[in-house]
């Protein structure tokens, strides 16, 4: 589960003296090997924690490259050491099996009960399909505010380029376990491919939950973009 402790890196700080006045404060931050924000490590305390979903047959074994800094002035120290989160071969039931193979873990669909199976269903009512609410952190079961997915759309100057936002659960990887698609007259859909955009940023915003922005190229006539699940 999000939040769930790993572990904590301990350092001590030599220059810390009892005759100093303006004493040595450690922080520490992941610097590398945390791409997809599946980890998160309290600045003050050196607690590392999951902050995505992680699965064993898609990665077995992460490196994180934590720094821990003395913010010393007078004299400044930093730290690097490399960390490995080793993960077990997961046991029944797995929390990321998709044994429908519509997208959808299969514990997120029972753990809401029955009618959770089609990722296209909307039983709440709020305009957010299943898929949606499992990606971005919903309950189907509740009117959630569109607000939850963050989807924002925006043109820019030239070039001409159209941004699209949205809040997504970390770990899930765009173009792998979900996908943009286009039309230009809410009819016919087709999906972008890796070439067609550009993500220009990933920023959490929440535990467990991150805002991807992409950019593509604006078109003279109107177009319209929509996630979709990779099937």
């Amino acid at each position: 589960a999000v939040g769930y402790l790993l572990g904590t890196a301990a350092a001590q700080d030599p220059d810390v003296r009892a005759t100093v006045a303006d004493q040595s404060q450690l922080t520490y931050t992941i610097t590398a090997g945390n791409g997809q924000g599946l980890f998160s490590i309290n600045p003050a305390t050196g607690e590392l924690r999951l902050n995505g979903i992680i699965d064993y047959e898609r990665q077995s074994q992460h490196q994180l490259t934590i720094e821990i800094a003395d913010n010393f002035a007078p004299n400044p120290g930093v730290l690097q050491q490399i960390v490995v989160v080793d993960l077990l071969d997961e046991t029944s039931p797995d929390a990321t099996a998709d044994l429908d193979g519509n997208g959808i873990f299969d514990s997120w669909e029972t753990g809401f009960g029955l009618g959770i199976a089609n990722p296209a269903g909307n039983g709440d009512n709020d305009t957010l399909p299943n898929f949606f609410e499992f990606l971005a952190g919903g309950n189907p079961h509740v009117a959630d505010p569109p607000a939850l997915l963050g989807l924002t759309q925006q043109l820019t100057g030239p070039p001409a380029l159209q941004h699209f936002g949205w809040n997504v659960r970390n770990g899930f990887v765009l173009g792998e376990h979900y996908q943009i698609q286009r039309s230009t007259d809410l009819g016919g859909w087709g999906t972008l491919q890796p070439v067609d955009y550009t993500v220009e940023s990933v920023t959490p915003v929440a535990a467990g939950i991150s805002r991807v922005v992409v950019k593509v190229p604006a078109v003279p006539t109107r177009q319209f973009l929509r996630l979709g699940s990779p099937d």
